[in-house]
């Protein structure tokens, strides 16, 4: 009976967990700490993305939402203009009046993409105020004497988005329109502006702290409504 006893626990005490068992569960711990791991990663990277964006968004949709504000109640200056409120318009540019400031009068405000380089823009304002003494219906704007206010709205601008497409609406018909010069400023001919509406894009690329995380871009596509264009 001892001898059988004895014999019991040598078999317990030999028994245990194989080289290969061993081998097979580290395998088994390492593939489940690696999939934690890329998730876990995961998850930062996209709290990262939800961060950047959040920035950029608090600190552009102040300046969309004044532009787009003063294009839609974009006005025509004076009798000479037939009704329409843009002056130019092209992919990069536009310019057009509108009464927001304590001025008298309207403002003649172009909105420009500027001092490009390595696919990146900046989104700049000049504003002209109406002349003093002039009156309605005939602001009169020096153009020649440059911008009274010059600032820069937006930085990194991608260089190759389209900024502004005109639209004509002609008997239900929308016609795209890429570019308006009423009076030959860029000095590519006199094309009218008659624009119901305007499609605006605007893209900010994200200034990524951590180098190994591509940000999306933050971005606003609108189509404004030309409240006082009548022509």
């Amino acid at each position: 009976m001892y001898a059988m006893i004895g014999r019991m626990r040598d078999r317990r005490a030999g028994s245990g967990f194989s080289t290969l068992e061993l081998s097979m569960t580290v395998a088994i711990m390492s593939m489940v700490l690696a999939a934690f791991y890329g998730a876990y990663n995961g998850f930062l990277r996209d709290v990262a993305f939800a961060e950047q964006l959040a920035e950029v968004e608090r600190r552009s949709r102040p300046a969309i939402n004044e532009m787009l504000i003063e294009l839609r109640q974009a006005t025509p200056p004076n009798g000479a203009a037939n009704g329409q409120p843009i002056e130019v318009l092209t992919e990069d540019r536009i310019t057009f009046y509108s009464d927001r400031a304590s001025a008298d009068g309207p403002e003649r405000i172009t909105y420009e993409k500027v001092n490009c380089a390595d696919g990146l823009c900046e989104l700049q304002k000049s504003i002209i105020f109406a002349t003093a003494g002039s009156e309605y219906p005939n602001w009169v704007h020096d153009i020649a004497g440059g911008p009274d206010v010059t600032l820069t709205v937006l930085p990194r601008i991608p260089a190759d988005v389209v900024l502004f497409v005109g639209k004509q609406i002609n008997g239900g018909t929308v016609v795209d329109v890429a570019f308006c010069d009423r009076f030959d400023e860029l000095g590519l001919g006199v094309v009218s502006c008659p624009l119901d509406n305007v499609l605006v894009e605007i893209e900010v690329v994200p200034r990524a702290a951590d180098t190994s995380i591509v940000p999306r871009n933050y971005e606003v596509i609108e189509e404004v409504q030309l409240r006082n264009a009548d022509f």
